[in-house]
């Protein structure tokens, strides 16, 4: 079958993308903003999942015949994980633009200010 080896191609594709993101968020904040991100993160990821849970529960067909009936679940994470990328290359990155250009002029100022 080609749909499994789809998912499987969708699926790593898109896997990578948390370890970018996770490197971003670093670089805007400190140790302790990141600490207090991170629980942000966890409880937003909880809520989330309390709402995901019973969506998954109805669209999952153990008895299915299919591949495609049986892999709905994962073909609609694999589009979620596509939005989420799409969410954040057009309309966060310009927003990350602009902020890493105040920051970087921020800490040129203040090079000039202390030197």
């Amino acid at each position: 079958d080609k749909l499994p080896v789809a998912g499987l191609l969708l699926f790593t594709m898109v896997s990578g993308f948390m370890s970018l993101k996770e490197f971003v968020d670093s670089r805007f904040s400190n140790p302790e903003e990141m600490a207090r991100f991170k629980s942000v993160q966890w409880v937003l990821g909880y809520v989330l999942g309390m709402g995901i849970g019973p969506v998954y529960a109805s669209i999952f067909d153990s008895k299915a015949d299919g591949y495609l009936s049986r892999g709905l679940p994962n073909f609609l994470a694999v589009f979620l994980m596509v939005v989420q990328i799409l969410h954040v290359t057009f309309v966060m990155s310009p927003c990350m633009t602009v902020t890493l250009d105040l920051m970087d002029e921020g800490e040129e100022n203040l090079k000039r200010l202390y030197n």
